[in-house]
């Protein structure tokens, strides 16, 4: 999984592999280490959650949580549906976009499937 922030704007991309594991009910981790004691670490993960009403962004010093309602993800099963996004409110007349993709493997154009590019 890949995180990606800029400004008031948080992406995630998925592989496939990921995106089944969520289609099975299981959080999608990744640990980005600074240094050697556990304060020194960002998580991130990406979780489905029943009987939210909305995409949600949580944070806490050294964790970002995104939590997708269970029947977005269940309809994210659709290769036609690529994207989920959402504005959450952040108060003070602020918000943050929220955006979490697949990374499906490119086409070339002639539709034959490539690697995704190396980042």
């Amino acid at each position: 999984m890949k995180l990606r922030v800029k400004d008031n704007s948080l992406r995630l991309r998925v592989t496939p592999a990921e995106v089944q594991l969520l289609l099975k009910g299981e959080r999608v981790e990744t640990i980005t280490r600074f240094g050697a004691e556990p304060a020194q670490c960002l998580t991130y993960s990406l979780e489905a959650w029943p009987e939210l009403p909305a995409m949600t962004a949580v944070y806490k010093p050294g964790r970002i949580r995104v939590l997708v309602p269970a029947h977005l993800m269940q309809g994210w099963s659709d290769d036609q549906q690529t994207s989920l996004s959402e504005t959450q409110s952040v108060g003070a007349g602020q918000s943050l976009q929220l955006l979490v993709e697949k990374d499906l493997p490119c086409k070339d154009d002639k539709g034959t499937k490539t690697s995704p590019p190396k980042h």
